[in-house]
This record gives C-alpha cells, sequence and structure tokens, in this order.
C-alpha cells in the first residue's frame, strides 16, 4: 500500500473544496509585526487553542490538499487534462484504460518523501514547547502524519480528528498502539492485529478516516470540549473548508460574547496563518498571510523559548511517536 493518505482514499466524487487559490505573502515587516502581537496575545491568554493542518507539514515534504501544487489542486488538473483526451479521442479510447491512467497519476504527484521519513518541522517544534511551558493548552489536528506526537505533545493535549496513519486501535478496550511504519489502510478497517492489553485479545483496527466517516472519539469530543474553553484560537495551515473542523475556531463566539466571560472583549480572538485566504478570515481578529515557519520562529523568539531547528530522530527507541500507548 502507498505509503500516502491520499493515494490510500476510496475513489470518491466528494466535495474537495475550492483549490489552487494563489498563495500570498505579507512583506517582512508586515509579517514580524503581526507575528509579535500574536506572541503577545499567547501571553496573555487563559486557554490556548492551536488547529493545524497540511500547511504545517509541507516544510517536512509531505504535500498540502488545495495549495497550488497540493494533491487535490494536481488532481483536478490531471482530469481535466484527461477529459479534454478523452473527448479529442473519444472514438479511440478504451474507457478501462483511461480510468487506470488516471488513478496511477494520483500516486505520481506525490513527493518521495513518505509520512514514515517525515521529521517534525519548526512549527511543530515550537507548538511542542508552547504545550510543555504550558502556552498551549490543547492542539486539534486534521493531520495524519503523526509529527505532532513525534515532536514530544502529549496525546492528551492533542485530538487528532482525521486519525493517525501510524496508530491503531482496539475495537473492544479502545487501547491505542503506535506502529513505526503506517498501517497501511485507512477507513477504520481491521489490520489483522489483536490487543495484547491484560487479557483482551480484541482485534485492532487502524484509526485513519476515509471519505464521509464520522470524526473520530474521543478526539473530536476532546476538541469541542478544548474549543469551547479557548480565549484564543490559533489557526495555522489550514484552508478550513472542512465541516465541521473549520467551525470548532468559532464555536464559543456567539454565546461568550452574550455571557461576557472574557471580560471587555466577550469572546475568544481568532488568529488565522496561511498563505491562502479562507472564507474565515473576515470572521478573525488577526489574519497572517506567510509561511507558518517564518511566524513560529518569531513567537518562540519573542516568548524565551528554546532552539526551533526541526526535531530529528535517529533511533525508534527515542522516537516519542513509539512512547505512546493510552487508553482512550
Amino acid at each position: 500500500m502507498c505509503d500516502t493518505y491520499a493515494a490510500q482514499l476510496s475513489t470518491t466524487d466528494a466535495d474537495k473544496g475550492l483549490c489552487g487559490l494563489p498563495e500570498i505573502e505579507e512583506a517582512a515587516e508586515k509579517i514580524k509585526e503581526k507575528s509579535i502581537l500574536l506572541a503577545t496575545w499567547i501571553a496573555e491568554s487563559h486557554f490556548t487553542v492551536f488547529h493545524t493542518g497540511a500547511g504545517i507539514s509541507t516544510a517536512a515534504g509531505l504535500p498540502d490538499f488545495r495549495g497550488p501544487n497540493g494533491v487535490w489542486t494536481l488532481e483536478n488538473k490531471q482530469r481535466r487534462a484527461s477529459d479534454d483526451t478523452r473527448k479529442r479521442k473519444r472514438k479511440q479510447t478504451d474507457p478501462n484504460h483511461e480510468a487506470s491512467a488516471v488513478v496511477k497519476g494520483q500516486t505520481s504527484i506525490i513527493p518521495a518523501v513518505g509520512f514514515s521519513q517525515a521529521r517534525p518541522t519548526t512549527t511543530h517544534v515550537v507548538i511542542a514547547q508552547l504545550v510543555a511551558a504550558r502556552r498551549v493548552q490543547h492542539i486539534i489536528s486534521q493531520n495524519v502524519d503523526g509529527l505532532h506526537l513525534r515532536s514530544g505533545v502529549p496525546r492528551g493535549q492533542l485530538s487528532e480528528v482525521h486519525g493517525n496513519v501510524f496508530m491503531e486501535r482496539c475495537i473492544n478496550c479502545a487501547t491505542e498502539y503506535f506502529r513505526d511504519v503506517p498501517t497501511g489502510s485507512v477507513g477504520l478497517v481491521r489490520t489483522g492485529n489483536k490487543c495484547t492489553a491484560g487479557r483482551c485479545r480484541g482485534r485492532l483496527r487502524d484509526c485513519t478516516l476515509d471519505w464521509d466517516q464520522e470524526l473520530p472519539e474521543p478526539d473530536y469530543r476532546n476538541a469541542r470540549v478544548a474549543a469551547n474553553k479557548a480565549t484564543l484560537h490559533v489557526v495555522l495551515g489550514t484552508s478550513l473548508q472542512l465541516v465541521p473542523t473549520r467551525d470548532l475556531p468559532f464555536v464559543g463566539n456567539r454565546r461568550r460574547h452574550r455571557q461576557g466571560q472574557h471580560g471587555d472583549r466577550g469572546k475568544p480572538r481568532v488568529v488565522i496563518c496561511n498563505l491562502q485566504a479562507t472564507k474565515k478570515d473576515k470572521h478573525a481578529d488577526l489574519v497572517i498571510h506567510a509561511r507558518v515557519d517564518t511566524v513560529m520562529r518569531i513567537v518562540a523568539s519573542q516568548l524565551g523559548l528554546g532552539d526551533t531547528g526541526e526535531h530529528q530522530e535517529d533511533s525508534k527507541d527515542d522516537d516519542p511517536l513509539l512512547q505512546h500507548k493510552d487508553t482512550a
């Protein structure tokens, strides 16, 4: 099985949202000014939640989905090209051959770096440092790459709402097992392994969602609880197109505005940092069009954090991902 989430997803006509929107990068001085303000708000916040998407992992060599060179963007371009070819050669084209060519093309657009080779980026490292310094209380991630755990984020402070390609979960006792290679499947299917917790011996299944599946528990429940507690939401590297995760940074705004739970302001702040514009930008208190690593380096400097270099693991024994084995 190909070591990429996109290649493993079932063939579907699911709505993948707007793809290929142009990227915007603000001037360096403006990025610095906004990043310093973000650091100030993190320092002031009582409960900060980070929301992360594929854009924070592109520096690790993993593709995003809707960027100019994203998986879905290139897939759409390829499909349009195939459609044009089919129209020109309709009488000569074998439909079965044409369909197989499209499927093969989907894997060819993926960079050589797979999930097993990817390592945490500067952004992952800084987020882990913020969690350790009690500046960030929870992370809600749409990513399945395991890089937050690899950077040292505790499992209890992370909601992976689309799953994790390295994780299996027992269908009986919910014990989680983290592997050093992807499970090789998506869709919450049985992997063939059995639980070794006590006398359980229940069957294990992968923990990576396919299209149209419900968000996993307890991750989604924990995400909702954290989102409702937040006094600051920081959105990094996502175009906020997927329901219901796109709404989580805004779940508490109206109620808290009425109840005035956050002093004069009355509602949590929302910051969006993404290279592409999002439909939620107009609802945010601060929008930063910049590379997330650039912003997080400035934040780390302002808050006096340590080394923000990319996290490297030389030994499986030292891999934080493999240190996790929790019961959900």
